[in-house]
Parts: C-alpha cells; structure tokens; sequence
C-alpha cells in the first residue's frame, strides 16, 4: 500500500487505536524517508503523537492504575522517544508538548524549565495553569484543559 494514502488516511480519521500506531510504528509501515532523515522524523513525529494522544484518550477512558505494565511502558517508552524528535524545535505549542510529555514522565522540574520559555502566555493561559497546577501537584497522569 503506498505510504502517502496510508498516511493521508491516518490524517483523515480523527483517533486510531493505540495497537494501530503501535504496529505503524514498529513495522515502519508509514515511513517515507530513510531512518535518521528529516521526513523520517516528520513521519515518525507524526506517529508518535498520534500514539501518546491514542494513549491519553484510552487513560482518561480506563485510569492508569487499569493499564497493563506493557501499555505503561510503551507510554513511557513513545513519551522519551517524542521528546528526542521534538528536540531543537522552538515553537510555543511544542514546548508546552514537550512540558506536558515531561510531566506525564514525572519530570517535575525539567516540565516547569520548558514552560518558562513559552512566549505568548496569554493564548496558552488555560493550558499552562492546568499544567503547572497538575506538576504542582506532582501528577503524572493525563488531564483534560477546558
């Protein structure tokens, strides 16, 4: 199956399962460059947050505590891995990603150090908040911004 329809249909449909990226993933099935290289990382980044936020969506379903060792794991195993794609890249909605991955890890102060470099506060306020009172807290699992 051609990788740009695979990939065009990952982006149509709104929520894949966490096995369906887990296998995209580990097969290289959605890959369009080679390892290491710029669209290799796009796709991958693609994947990856697709898997955390598949992830997220199934805690907030069925709380942490009900995962198996393996899904908790494999979250923390995809969390590392996203933050090694997403190193380098300054855009504010990325780092308040990668504050939110840091937290999920239980990274309190390196979570805190990245919302410090956000520049436009204020069109993040609400995220922000939830995600310095939830590091406060020193919680790790996912929570939802209204």
């Amino acid at each position: 199956m051609n990788n740009e329809f695979i990939k065009n249909s990952m982006q149509i449909r709104e929520y894949f399962f966490t096995d369906d990226y887990r296998k995209a993933i580990s097969k290289g099935i959605y890959n369009t460059g080679v390892e290491g290289s710029r669209e290799w990382k796009e796709d991958m980044l693609f994947l990856r947050l697709g898997l955390w936020r598949s992830f997220n969506a199934q805690f907030l379903s069925d709380s942490f505590e009900n995962q198996s060792v393996d899904d908790k794991k494999a979250y923390a195993d995809n969390c590392r891995e996203l933050l090694e794609l997403l190193e380098g890249k300054l855009d504010d909605k990325l780092y308040l990603l990668k504050a939110e991955i840091y937290r999920n890890l239980g990274m309190f102060d390196e979570c805190r150090q990245v919302l410090k470099k956000i520049i436009f506060t204020e069109d993040y306020a609400a995220t922000i908040s939830a995600i310095r009172n939830a590091c406060y807290h020193k919680n790790t699992l996912t929570v939802l911004v209204e």
